[in-house]
């Protein structure tokens, strides 16, 4: 079991991978700065061994973390998950969305929940209507240069959300964690379910390939529907 657990870790490792390439998703880290910017300055490791800090300078400059444009045509909506370090809760940070166009359509503003200094926060933003391409910005309005904060690393995931089936209990394939949506979530549930060997509690909607049974040719099923863009 232990060899299996392993095989399947990697292979959703991998997955997950081909997922974020595919939907041509940017990922950030404080020592990968590929294709993002910051109207700070430069972005070099060297300068930040913390982190990028975000604040308000005295003369009003709001230092600002911005994503590459991405492709959006496949997706509703961007789940965000921000590695910030801060000593002071009430110092969060804010995403923006932009459309192709550069015109800011939403935002949400996230704070720490807790007093540690290191945080993980979380929220998403609606792709905008109409738009092909899309790049996100994150800044911190509640701080100065004395009390800023430090983002160390910006994970997206993209979230497609499933068109409602024609009868009201009639599953919807893929959707194994039942949070009415198919995404690289359900593929984590799917495989669980597969190492748990629990088959009586497996949901119709696993049976992805609708052959009858759930396997790890389901798994593959699952993994060609969100890459199509089909679900």
């Amino acid at each position: 079991m232990g060899t299996k657990r392993l095989r399947l870790t990697l292979f959703i490792a991998l997955l997950t991978t081909m997922l974020a390439t595919a939907q041509q998703l940017p990922q950030f880290a404080y020592d990968s700065y590929e294709g993002w910017s910051y109207t700070g300055g430069e972005i070099t490791p060297q300068s930040f061994s913390k982190g990028i800090a975000l604040y308000v300078t005295s003369q009003g400059n709001v230092l600002t973390l911005s994503s590459p444009y991405f492709s959006c045509q496949e997706m509703d909506s961007v789940a965000i998950l921000i590695r910030w370090t801060s000593q002071d809760m009430a110092v969060g940070v804010t995403a923006v969305i932009d459309n192709d166009q550069g015109t800011p359509c939403d935002s949400a503003r996230c704070l720490p929940t807790s007093s540690s200094s290191s945080q993980k926060l979380k929220c998403s933003l609606p792709i905008p209507n109409g738009a092909s391409t899309a790049r996100l910005r994150f800044y911190s309005r509640d701080a100065d240069m004395s009390n800023c904060g430090f983002v160390k690393r910006i994970e997206l995931t993209p979230v497609t959300s499933t068109p409602g089936g024609g009868g009201g209990d009639d599953p919807v394939i893929g959707d194994v964690d039942g949070n009415n949506r198919v995404d690289i979530a359900d593929v984590s549930a799917l495989i669980d379910m597969l190492l748990a060997g629990n088959s009586a509690s497996t949901p119709q909607s696993a049976d992805v390939d609708r052959d009858g049974s759930i396997s790890i040719a389901d798994v593959s099923a699952l993994i060609d529907m969100l890459l199509s863009g089909t679900n």
